[in-house]
């Protein structure tokens, strides 16, 4: 996985996630996602602009966009080729932006986050709570983290880790379906 976070000239932030098959596994499947948020903060408040989601291998390729028009209290989406109107009443994330603010109010000391996110076609809840701090392995360091936790109502599990001395940088991501697991982590800080 590469994460990339910009700041843009008309001071908005642009955040990327890619991931990729690498190694052995690339010889037998050519997965990859593409994953961008664009938004505006401030007041300790992200303000998301524009979403987009496209992963490729599996059964099927999929594509999603997100606009936020705040003005008009909406965002216009397109989910699986197919346009949508969702109404929104502010303080609406899509499924990238929300990472960031997580930072921001674990930075104010908050033990329990609850996000209104545009996932797919419709508006969640994602909760999610500290459930501790650990000390991990990045590189050649030890650092300090708080691990937080949500578990949706389908009962997949995902865990950040945030690295306390680093601003709270994430530096580890799980995810268990049951399933399928995913991690991904830094590599040096």
């Amino acid at each position: 996985m590469v994460r990339t976070l910009e700041k843009l000239s008309d001071g908005s932030y642009r955040l990327n996630n890619r991931m990729f098959t690498t190694g052995f596994i690339a010889n037998f499947r050519d997965d990859s996602m593409d994953e961008t948020s664009h938004w505006n903060y401030s007041a300790q408040q992200v303000e998301p602009q524009n979403y987009s989601y496209h992963k490729k291998g599996g059964k099927r390729e999929k594509i999603e966009q997100a606009r936020f028009l705040w003005d008009e209290k909406r965002v216009v989406l397109s989910y699986r080729g197919t346009p949508l109107t969702l109404e929104l009443e502010g303080g609406e994330f899509d499924r990238l932006s929300y990472q960031w603010q997580l930072r921001q109010d674990l930075k104010t000391g908050k033990k329990r986050m609850e996000y209104r996110v545009v996932d797919g076609d419709e508006l969640k809840t994602y909760t999610f709570t500290v459930v501790g701090e650990e000390r991990l392995k990045i590189g050649s360091k030890k650092v300090a983290t708080v691990a937080v936790e949500r578990i949706a109502d389908n009962g997949r599990e995902t865990r950040f880790w945030c690295a306390i001395d680093h601003d709270y940088l994430l530096v580890k991501i799980m995810q268990d379906d049951g399933s399928h697991l995913f991690v991904g982590e830094v590599e040096a800080l």
